[in-house]
């Protein structure tokens, strides 16, 4: 998943916090991508970060804890009251791998970001992958 600095006048800061994957270790049973995807979407929304991190593979966990952060997303912004909903949409899976499709809303954006021509609404994708019966999202 491409990094939110730079970009972040071209696309929704969210885009990123659809790369969460499950790990075996304490994280919930998520024996299809639906479930996977459902989980994801109410953790980002809760800023969950503990949640977010047992949903994420090894190997992005620190870079998707990162990259979810609204706080973070909101200073770089300078966007303080900007606030940020992910909805789960769909699945589409292929053997051991899958898509899954969320839509990021923003509200409260600036004006001046509006102007720049920052997208309140965003359909956004993510890889995921099954390892041990349990589906992951992973880049």
């Amino acid at each position: 998943m491409a990094s939110l600095r730079g970009k972040h006048l071209k696309a929704i800061p969210v885009a990123a916090a659809i790369a969460v994957a499950v790990s075996a270790c304490g994280a919930p049973e998520l024996t299809t991508p639906d479930e996977l995807g459902e989980a994801v979407a109410e953790a980002i929304n809760d800023q969950d970060f503990d949640a977010i991190k047992e949903l994420t593979c090894d190997k992005d966990r620190d870079e998707i804890a990162e990259e979810i952060n609204f706080d973070k997303t909101r200073a770089d912004l300078d966007a303080e009251d900007l606030e940020i909903s992910v909805e789960f949409l769909k699945a589409e899976a292929d053997g051991d791998k899958a898509s899954l499709t969320f839509t990021t809303t923003l509200d409260n954006l600036p004006e001046r970001l509006a102007d720049l021509g920052m997208p309140t609404t965003s359909n956004d994708q993510q890889s995921a992958k099954r390892t041990d019966a349990q589906w992951s999202l992973c880049n």
